[in-house]
This record gives structure tokens, C-alpha cells and sequence, in this order.
């Protein structure tokens, strides 16, 4: 069986600390779980981060477009 991607690929994680579809909490465990090399927590954002916060989620893009 092949390994997860999550494992074996440099990721970056973005979430909001407001999410009501899946917590906080469980956000951070999955980020630190995949060995996230930039993990953005954006204070007040919901489950749809990259709508209500596009500024923060492409700083966190190119931040890891910068480290590859």
C-alpha cells in the first residue's frame, strides 16, 4: 500500500480559527500531523477561508511558493 501524499509532500496549511464545520483543534492535529512547514491560523475566518480571507490564504501560497 502507498503511503499518503500528506506524508511524503511539503504542505502548508491555512485555516480559520472560526470554523464550524470542523474545530479548531482538529485543524491544528491534522497540520501538525502532515508536518505543515507554515501553518496560518487567521483569526475570525470561517470554514470558507479562502473566500472571506483571500489575502491571508495567498500570502500563506506564496510563502510556500518562496520555500520550495
Amino acid at each position: 500500500m502507498r503511503e499518503p501524499g500528506w506524508r511524503a509532500t511539503p504542505s502548508w496549511f491555512v485555516h480559520g480559527d472560526r470554523d464550524l464545520n470542523i474545530p479548531a483543534a482538529a485543524l491544528r492535529f491534522m497540520a501538525e500531523r502532515a508536518g505543515s512547514r507554515g501553518t496560518r491560523e487567521i483569526a475570525g475566518a470561517s470554514h470558507a477561508v479562502g473566500v472571506s480571507q483571500p489575502d491571508a490564504v495567498a500570502a500563506a501560497v506564496l510563502d510556500a511558493v518562496r520555500h520550495v
